[in-house]
């Protein structure tokens, strides 16, 4: 599948074919009042979060909730892109009365350019920063996927652009993708852990779901670790898997160029990481309270016991590796196993496994906030896990996250929803005022203009603390022109 540009408006008349509609930017005057047909005109692009007015109210609604004497106000998203194939879908879209529209263009892949001028503190001469990637077995299918050349990253796309909306609007249409992937991938893997055998079908279909997972990741490379990072917690094992396949794919996406079955291939050795799991007790992977000596020594089995269970059923010696040694550190860890043996991306697969777990709620331990986690890895990186790609790993999630939660000097609550030109001063829209009450009309702050410069961050905090459960549907229908 074909990567796509960023996001941009274009007047209708300005549309060629081939482009993905991604939003309608104004209400026709038909929408004013709904009717049959105009309804079952939108029910045709499955449209989610319909802000409309019924009677006195406003509801946010599906298209398949509107009733006729609706108004709507503003348009949602498209529950995926669209493609204008045919001259007849101009055609009906001039008819209908739109103007502007938001939309996206497929460009083709290119290889990152090298950035020499990106370094970082690693002695040439420790054992740990030379990587041998691991011998092709016979029986591996044909993906070859080369070790990360953590040395050269590419740089960063600029995303200087006041109050440009783009990126953000950008995450919420592939929003409602991530979690339907999500949800999908939680049922298949709840079905491989709780089966007594693994169940090769439900394999397969995580293969397929990691070709999903891959192509949602080059249409958007941030919109699944927001669901990631504000989604509402509760099969732990399952969520963990996929949260994990999500980080690492962004990263080899967005610093590496990984893209199509080389992306794809990564993410299913993501998801089964922990297949292992699915041999121990179902009881140990229920628990709530901290594990006993006993349970632990029993947890520790399970990379040996997944990468048999990946070597029996003929996955590649890389999705192998991830799964035997992702809990593998420079000092210590387990297996046991030399640290500068296993490969970048069993590496980088324990890097997300360990930010995946400090930053979601579990009854047993505290919970850290994105940036807190990032200093832990930090931490973690001068003695345990490897630094370059914990740099890597920031520099894909960002210094504060997009997704994550801050607190304001001024006392609003915001979220982040992009990078900004300065690491230190992302973009963010408000969405809690300093007296504490929600705020109706949000505005795309970006703190890395000198406008802005009077704002600064206090500190992260914890989304759960303001927003519960319902952080990802506010984040999801922030609006923001």
């Amino acid at each position: 599948m074909a990567a796509f540009g960023e996001s941009k408006t274009m007047r209708i008349a300005e549309l060629k074919l081939g482009v993905y509609l991604l939003r309608f930017l104004d209400v026709p005057e038909k929408f004013q009042r709904m009717q049959a047909d105009t309804i079952a005109f939108l029910r045709k692009f499955d449209f989610s979060n319909l802000t409309v007015r019924r009677g006195a109210e406003h509801k946010l609604i599906d298209a398949d909730e509107l009733i006729p004497g609706d108004r709507v106000l503003t348009f949602g998203r498209l529950a995926a892109p669209v493609m204008i194939a045919k001259q007849e879908h101009l055609n009906v879209l001039i008819k209908v009365g739109f103007q502007q529209v938001l939309v996206v263009e497929p460009v083709r892949a290119q290889q990152p350019a090298a950035n020499t001028s990106f370094t970082l503190a690693v002695p040439a001469q420790a054992p740990w920063a030379k990587v041998e990637p691991p011998k092709p077995r016979p029986k591996a299918p044909s993906v070859v996927i080369e070790p990360i050349a953590v040395e050269s990253p590419p740089n960063e796309p600029s995303l200087k652009r006041k109050n440009d909306a783009g990126d953000l609007h950008q995450i919420q249409d592939n929003l409602s993708w991530a979690k339907r992937l999500a949800k999908e991938s939680n049922q298949i893997l709840e079905e491989l852990y709780e089966s007594n055998f693994i169940n090769k079908e439900a394999v397969q279909a995580t293969d397929q779901l990691s070709v999903e997972m891959a192509k949602l990741v080059e249409a958007n490379p941030h919109a699944g670790n927001v669901r990631s990072l504000l989604k509402d917690e509760d099969e732990y094992t399952y969520h963990h898997s996929i949260d994990v396949a999500q980080y690492v794919i962004s990263v080899c996406h967005l610093m590496q160029g990984y893209g199509g079955k080389q992306l794809a291939s990564v993410a299913v050795g993501g998801l089964l990481h922990d297949i292992g799991k699915s041999k121990l007790p179902k009881n140990l992977l229920k628990k709530q309270t901290k594990f006993t000596p006993q349970e632990k020594e029993l947890m520790r089995q399970h990379p040996q016991l997944g990468a048999q269970i990946l070597s029996d059923l003929g996955y590649t010696d890389l999705q192998i590796d991830i799964a035997k040694h992702h809990h593998v550190l420079r000092q210590g860890g387990y297996p046991r196993q030399d640290y500068d043996k296993i490969s970048n991306l069993a590496r980088l697969t324990g890097v997300a496994d360990i930010y995946q777990a400090l930053t979601t709620k579990r009854p047993y331990k505290t919970t850290e906030v994105p940036g807190s986690a990032l200093q832990t890895l930090l931490k973690l990186s001068k003695t345990q896990i490897d630094p370059r790609l914990v740099i890597l790993f920031i520099k894909s999630v960002g210094v504060y996250p997009i997704g994550s939660t801050l607190r304001l000097k001024s006392g609003e609550i915001a979220f982040v929803v992009g990078k900004g030109t300065n690491t230190a001063r992302p973009q963010i829209v408000p969405v809690i005022d300093k007296q504490g009450k929600q705020i109706l009309h949000h505005q795309l702050i970006d703190l890395s203009d000198p406008e802005f410069a009077a704002l600064t961050v206090d500190q992260p905090v914890d989304h759960r603390e303001y927003f519960a459960n319902e952080a990802l549907d506010i984040f999801q229908n922030l609006s923001v022109l």
